[in-house]
């Protein structure tokens, strides 16, 4: 999360946002990154709801390596975060997307998915994999970033017992607790 400037930045956990949520929501995040947004995939999960709450950034991203991970209704609940509106509403989605086998208990069971060119075509430009990125070639920058004598006095002594202990673990002399 950024607040205005790059300068403002929040990094959080899922549970830490959710539990101080009323914070969050007080701020107008200009951008906002969710790492691993497969785990909003429950909309009724309170993760989910909280995120929905928040103010709309101006730009929000979601990474994940399995936007899908047991049903379509995951990607339905990824999208309505990052391109609410996009899919439309989880009733027409489904109808459109989705095969329905059963119905009981005020729950659709799905025994498939249809019409998937469609929906690729649909979500195409909200999703890209590292096979269609161009990245700029790599560079590096080293600094060397020096140690105060009381630092340097505690790596060391750090530094000559982890080599005893690694030692001990070498010869097989480190035993459990």
């Amino acid at each position: 999360f950024t607040r205005g400037s790059l300068s403002n930045v929040d990094v959080v956990t899922y549970q830490l946002f959710a539990r101080n949520f009323d914070f969050f929501a007080k701020e107008n995040y200009e951008f906002v990154v969710i790492d691993e947004i497969q785990f909003l995939k429950n909309d009724e999960s309170k993760i989910y709801q909280a995120v929905k709450r928040l103010n709309p950034p101006e730009y929000l991203y979601g990474l994940s390596g399995t936007p899908i991970e047991n049903r379509l209704d995951d990607l339905f609940s990824i999208m309505s975060v990052v391109a609410p509106r996009v899919l439309g509403p989880k009733w027409k989605f489904s109808e459109k997307y989705q095969q329905v086998f059963a119905i009981n208990n005020k729950k659709l069971t799905y025994s498939g998915i249809q019409n998937t060119n469609q929906l690729r075509q649909i979500i195409k430009p909200y999703f890209f994999s590292y096979n269609n990125l161009k990245l700029p070639k790599m560079s590096k920058t080293n600094y060397s970033v020096g140690m105060s004598a009381e630092q340097k006095e505690k790596h060391d002594y750090y530094y000559r017992e982890a080599k005893v202990l690694l030692a001990k673990a070498i010869q097989g002399t480190i035993t459990g607790y």
